[in-house]
C-alpha cells in the first residue's frame, strides 16, 4: 500500500478528461493518457506537456504502456497494441 502526506501538486498543460495511466520509461520521458482520447508527453519531469500529434491517437485510449529492449508497447481500449 502506497500512502502520500502533505501537499500533491495538480499538473497543467493537458486538457483534463478522466485519467487512464501515467507512464515513465528508464529515460525518464513520461507519458499520459485520458478517456477523451489523446496521449500527452512530458521530457523535464512533468513541468511542460505537448500532446503527441498522430492522427491515429485522436480515438484511441491508452491504458497500459510497457518498456521492452528499447521499444514501448501500449495498450488500447478495444482496439490494439501499439509499438513505438
Amino acid at each position: 500500500m502506497l500512502w502520500f502526506m502533505g501537499n500533491g501538486e495538480q499538473l497543467e498543460g493537458m486538457d483534463g478528461g478522466n485519467m487512464h495511466f501515467i507512464f515513465s520509461t528508464s529515460k525518464g520521458v513520461m507519458f499520459v493518457s485520458h478517456g477523451f482520447g489523446g496521449v500527452w508527453q512530458s521530457e523535464d519531469g512533468g513541468k511542460s506537456w505537448k500532446i503527441i500529434n498522430q492522427e491515429d491517437f485522436v480515438d484511441v485510449h491508452f491504458y497500459d504502456l510497457k518498456e521492452f529492449n528499447g521499444l514501448l508497447f501500449a495498450g488500447t481500449r478495444g482496439y490494439s497494441v501499439w509499438r513505438f
